[in-house]
Formats: structure tokens, C-alpha cells, sequence
């Protein structure tokens, strides 16, 4: 029996000053074999039954005691701290120059300039980081009060105050100005006669 072809599964990257944000977009990973050494990346697991692998080596070293990985369902992603803090951002992800491989993308989402970081001093640095006050928006299961979720069951002042005769936003819109001259009203084109 042949064994399957490996695959490569797409790769996002961003960086900071201090790291580098790796994303591997690969859903439902079994048995992932990670190894993460101070001159690149080794990735390869199953999923849905083929065989997906990834060599990175970077464009300089990183270290790897200090750097991050979370496994999810959908991805893995790694917050890997850069060693040399003195030559903070690179020019590419990969050591190798010329174009990357075709599965290697910049991470746009995550993508930060040298001076876009200056700006935002303390931002989102850390990838893992999750704002969990955003979930209390979102529907429950049956069983669970909705009331607060925007179904309608809150305080609408505007709809209170338009039903008691109060004032509404239209004061300050300006009276529309009669249409003059010899426009046609019919909807008929000018050759349709």
C-alpha cells in the first residue's frame, strides 16, 4: 500500500519587535510532532487522514525556552520570542532569500509595522490574549435568558420616547424644495414611443 503525499499546510506569519506569530491553519490535528529549535521550525501531523509537514528555518535565531504554542481544532499558533533583541525586525520570515514558499503568507490581521508598534505601546502583543467579555454577546443554549443579548427585551429610549410624543432626530433634517421646470414625469425612455 502506497503511502499518502505530504501535504503543506498553510502557514501565517506577523512579528513585533520582540517575536514572531506563526499560525498553522491546519483543522482536527492528530499526533502533531513539534519541534522548535533556535534556527527554525519543524511541524508534521495527520489530519483527515493525510500527512501535512512544514520545515521554517528562520531568518535569524529565536529562543525557544521563552517562546508560546496553543493547539486549537482549527490551528496552532506560536508566539516564538526572537534572540537577538538588537536587529528586532526582519526583513523575512525565512532565512532563505528570494520568494517563499507558496504556502508562507504574511499574517495581515496580526501584522504590525516598526512604526505602528511605536504607536501602540502595550497593545495587543500577545496573540493569546482574548477578550472574553465579547462572548457575553453572543445567543446561549435554550434555557438561557436572552434578555440581555440585544433580543428586544432591553431599554430602547429612542422607541420610548418616539411613542410618548417626544422629540426624534427628523427636526434636523431640511425641507425638501419643489421640483420646477419641463421634466418628464413618465417612466417611458425617449425612444420607446
Amino acid at each position: 500500500m502506497m503511502s499518502a503525499p505530504e501535504l503543506y499546510p498553510e502557514v501565517l506569519w506577523a512579528q513585533r519587535a520582540n517575536e514572531i506569530y506563526i499560525t498553522i491553519n491546519l483543522a482536527d490535528v492528530e499526533k502533531p510532532n513539534i519541534q522548535l529549535s533556535p534556527t527554525g521550525l519543524h511541524f508534521d501531523a495527520m489530519s483527515h487522514k493525510s500527512h501535512y509537514k512544514v520545515d521554517l528555518e528562520f531568518y535569524s535565531d529565536i529562543d525557544p525556552e521563552s517562546s508560546r504554542q496553543i493547539i486549537t481544532a482549527r490551528n496552532l499558533l506560536f508566539a516564538i520570542t526572537k534572540k537577538n533583541q538588537d536587529q528586532a525586525w526582519w526583513p523575512r520570515l525565512l532565512k532563505q532569500s528570494g520568494k517563499a514558499p507558496h504556502y508562507v503568507k504574511t499574517d495581515f490581521a496580526r501584522w504590525k509595522d516598526e512604526d505602528d508598534e511605536n504607536e501602540e505601546a502595550g497593545g495587543a502583543a500577545n496573540p493569546f490574549d482574548m477578550d472574553f467579555s465579547q462572548f457575553s454577546n453572543m445567543g446561549g443554549m435554550g434555557g438561557m435568558d436572552m434578555g440581555a443579548g440585544g433580543m428586544g427585551m432591553g431599554d430602547d429610549s429612542d422607541d420610548d420616547e418616539a411613542q410618548k410624543g417626544g422629540e426624534d432626530d427628523d427636526d434636523d433634517l431640511p425641507d425638501l424644495e419643489p421640483v420646477s421646470g419641463d421634466k418628464k414625469t413618465d417612466s417611458k425612455p425617449d425612444d420607446a414611443e
